[in-house]
């Protein structure tokens, strides 16, 4: 689920990225729709930097983009 729902999400982050040479704002993430209210939720941090993050039962779920890896928290 982690990998699906938060990778759907990157894979059209970076997509945005190489097309338009920078990250999308939050408000632009709205063609994007996350399946849950749970998430997956996206986050620009800088203008090379983003988060995504997601509620799966009782375990919060992050992916940082700078370290290209995912963080989760029981």
């Amino acid at each position: 689920m982690m990998q699906c729902a938060g990778g759907k999400l990157i894979q059209y982050i970076e997509e945005f990225n190489k097309k338009e040479n920078r990250l999308p704002e939050n408000f632009e993430m709205t063609k994007y729709e996350s399946e849950d209210s749970a998430g997956p939720f996206y986050e620009k941090i800088s203008d090379s930097t983003y988060t995504i993050s997601f509620c799966l039962g009782f375990y919060y779920y992050i992916f940082d983009s700078q370290k290209n890896e995912w963080i989760y928290f029981p």
